[in-house]
């Protein structure tokens, strides 16, 4: 089997499997007999590490494995777990969404969350994208602006992560939120005095915003937003910057 990791710093915060791990892994979701001909990691995203897997018999897989757990950040919990729990509430965008074929959260073959997916058509809009001048990208975001609306128009039951923890309303998960950026900030001895003041601000009583919906941030995970009253400005859940291991990161393809 060819195996091709992508060659990172030893302190990096992404980490590839070992060869072993990923044979391991495939005959895991495809069976003792499975012989991958190749697993090629692809250098895209920041958080997951994301191969391509040759299966032989004209059949390619995407395997994507999550950090392992004592490397998230309380701020980026389980993230492919939420990604997983959230899959049902993107039914409008399904068409367009790879299948999951197989998901193993154990931690019996490999101390972390990994999963199997279809390989999508096409190329990645990085990749495309600069060959077009840029007054022609105006469609393209056009139809993101469009998928976007789809998503947002899913209604939720609460507000936070899909996966849990969940609230009763909008200001009790953006505080919630905020209490776990400022614990990653702790964790890696980092001043959090500034997003604590901002947690103290949202403390205040507010009733201003009843209405909530489902959100993707298009790192994998999915939150719950809200639509303020008719005249007033719109607020969003986004998360708060957090420090450098675990910082925003993408949840590559």
């Amino acid at each position: 089997m060819e195996f091709r990791p992508v060659e990172r710093d030893p302190d990096a915060f992404q980490q590839s499997i070992t060869e072993e791990q990923a044979l391991a892994m495939c005959r895991r979701a495809f069976g003792d007999l499975a012989e991958p001909v190749s697993v090629v990691e692809l250098g895209l995203g920041s958080y997951n590490n994301t191969y391509r897997v040759d299966l032989g018999h004209d059949r390619t897989v995407i395997l994507r494995v999550a950090p392992e757990p004592g490397r998230q950040s309380r701020a980026e919990r389980s993230l492919m777990r939420n990604e997983h729990a959230s899959a049902p509430y993107l039914a409008p965008i399904a068409a367009l969404m790879p299948r999951t074929l197989m998901v193993d959260f154990t931690h019996q073959v490999i101390g972390r969350d990994y999963l199997f997916q279809t390989l999508l058509d096409g190329v990645t809009a990085p990749d495309r994208l600069p060959d077009y001048p840029k007054p022609e990208w105006a469609p393209f975001f056009a139809q993101l602006g469009t998928l976007s609306r789809r998503i947002h128009d899913v209604r939720g039951d609460s507000f936070g992560w899909v996966a849990g923890p969940r609230y009763a309303s909008w200001i009790e998960a953006f505080r919630g939120s905020l209490e776990d950026v400022a614990a990653a900030h702790d964790d890696a001895g980092l001043d959090a005095s500034d997003i604590r003041e901002t947690i103290a601000i949202a403390a205040k009583p507010t009733d201003s915003y009843p209405r909530h919906r489902t959100r993707s941030n298009g790192r994998g995970s999915t939150r719950s937003f809200t639509r303020p009253p008719s005249g007033s400005k719109a607020i969003a859940q986004a998360p708060a910057q957090i420090p450098s291991r675990a910082a925003p990161r993408t949840s590559a393809i």
